[in-house]
This record gives structure tokens, sequence and C-alpha cells, in this order.
């Protein structure tokens, strides 16, 4: 959304070159052009090329998570990987596309939308926080349900609110997909829930987190550990509100729910991200951590037997490649 110059703000602009005008004796200029301000361009990544089959073990430890791949954030550049250019089921990962989406396309992010019965009965396998049906939720409010606890119901209020149905928001995410030269991914739903034809790679994965990273409300909310807001619904026919806590699963579940530090013993932190499960992805995780001297990377692994070995694989990964 462009910040434009109100009226009184352009007339303030004017008197001010008026009376500076008058105090240098300058003649009226021909033309004056008054600039607005932008939200800066999100930087589109390009996949990495990985070529780095290297991690099938680090030290004496074997990785459990059959796919990843390490990058740098910064230009994107593969430090390590594990068949990272092979096809795998993203499940829950899948939602950095729909907020990368759902995003760039929402008009309003207070916009307020309703939770249906009909987004309730849609997935009723998907994960879900929670939220009632009748629930008013604000844009924002979704894209922190969808990213922190992986709500479904909060995915499909997306979708519909700006395409107006799952099948239309799914084209879209397709089509940013090709925007983006993810020449290996395809997406069938808008949740992650398996489908033969939903499919990515981790170095495309990679390119896809580092996009909504790039995105100023991405990064503040795949690296929020706990997310505090309230919703709305009519009571009675009047308008009132219920306090909701929306938890990061990466930095909660996988992590502190296994009794795994975020930080390591080298000044390593995990700051965030997203997780994924479905019988046939096993345990993904996509996440972000700084180094001690303050680089960034991004992880993502896939196909772990346990959201316990994916955190942990995590540690073993950082903690052998980040900050070399």
């Amino acid at each position: 959304m462009k910040k434009r110059l109100t009226g009184y703000r352009l007339l303030a602009l004017l008197a001010a070159l008026f009376c500076l005008l008058g105090a240098t004796g300058c003649g009226w200029p021909v033309e004056t052009e008054v600039e607005t301000e932008d939200i800066p361009t999100v930087e589109t990544p390009e996949p990495p090329v990985a070529g780095l089959d290297t991690m099938a073990a680090i030290g004496s430890h074997t990785i459990n998570s059959d796919f990843a791949i390490l990058c740098e954030l910064d230009g994107l550049v593969a430090v390590a990987g594990l068949r990272a250019e092979e096809k795998m089921y993203p499940a829950s990962m899948t939602k950095l596309m729909t907020f990368i989406v759902a995003y760039e396309n929402a008009a309003d992010l207070s916009a307020l939308v309703e939770i249906t019965r009909e987004m309730k009965n849609q997935y009723a396998e998907g994960s879900r926080v929670g939220i009632d049906v009748g629930d008013l939720m604000t844009v924002e409010q979704m894209l922190y349900a969808m990213l922190l606890e992986s709500d479904t119901d909060a995915c499909l209020g997306l979708a519909w609110h700006v395409a107006g149905t799952e099948a239309d928001f799914v084209a879209l995410m397709n089509q940013k997909a090709q925007e983006m030269g993810l020449v290996n991914t395809r997406f069938a739903n808008v949740t992650g829930l398996h489908a033969a034809n939903h499919y990515t790679t981790p170095a495309e994965m990679a390119a896809i987190l580092a996009y909504a990273l790039n995105i100023p409300l991405g990064r503040t909310i795949l690296t929020t550990e706990r997310y505090v807001t309230y919703l709305k619904y009519y009571k009675n026919g009047v308008l009132t509100d219920y306090r909701m806590t929306f938890k990061n699963t990466t930095l909660v579940s996988r992590f502190a729910d296994n009794e795994i530090a975020t930080t390591f013993e080298d000044g390593t932190r995990v700051m965030g991200g997203k997780t994924g499960f479905t019988d046939e992805a096993d345990y993904c995780l996509a996440s972000v951590a700084a180094s001690a001297d303050g680089r960034e990377y991004i992880l993502i692994t896939g196909h772990a037997s346990s959201g316990e070995n994916s955190a942990r694989d995590a540690v073993k990964i950082y903690g052998a490649y980040a900050g070399e």
C-alpha cells in the first residue's frame, strides 16, 4: 500500500517552497514533482543450485531426515544438502506460499473474515487451533494463525477471501511459483495435505522460505514465539471478543516441548520457522537461524521419523555448518 501525501501536507510543502523561493530570490520552477514513498519491492531469491549431497553423516551422527538443504540467507547460497533437488512432499511448509500469495493479494490486512461451517468441514483432518464457527478474524490474524499454528480454517478463510475459491487461490500459488522460477514445485491445495501432484524440492522450498522472510510481516510472524490476540464474534446479537494465543510450532512444539535448546554452545540460535507433517511427507521443518557472528541461515528438512528427530537434525546441521 502506497503512502501518499495528503492535500494538507502538499499545501504545507508548497508553502514552504514559496517561502524558500522568496528568501533566495529564485524564480518559479517550471515543474514541481512530489515523490511518494513506496513499500520496498520484495526480492525474489533464485532457487539455490545445491549439488552438495554432503549431509548424510555429520561427524559420528547420521541425520534422520531424508531430504535437507542448508543455505546462507543472504544470496541464498547453498552450504550443504542431501537429495536437495529431488521431489518431496512439503506438508504444511506449503503454507509459506499460501502466506506469500495471501499477503500480496489481500487489499486490506484489517478486513474481517467470518469462519464458516463449510471451512470446518472441507478438511476435517487438518490442523486446527480451536477457532470457532462464526468467529470474525482479520486477514492479519489469519496469517498469524496459519503460520504459527498451521490452522486449516485460517488457510481456507484467506483463500476464499482473496480469490473466492480454494481452486482459484491455488492457481495463484502455482502462478507465483512460476514467477519465482520454481520448475519442480506444484500445489494442489492451500494446506499441504497430501496429494500426489502436490510437491516441491528442498532447494525450491528454501527459495519460498527466503521470499517469505523478505516480507517484514512474514519475518515477524515466523520468528514470533507466542502471539496473543482477540477474536470477535456475535453473542446474542452483540459483537464481543475473546482472547486467543497462537504459539510457534517450531520454537514450542518441535524444540521446547522436546526439551531441545534453540541456542547452541557456539552461539547459533534458531529464530523460528514453519513445521509440517503428513503420513506421506513425515516430519518436515523450514527454519531460520542466526550464527554468533550475525549471519543468517535457512534450513529445509523433510521426511524425518518424528518431530523430535527433525528438531535434532536442525541442531546437528546448524551446529556443523553455520558460522564456518
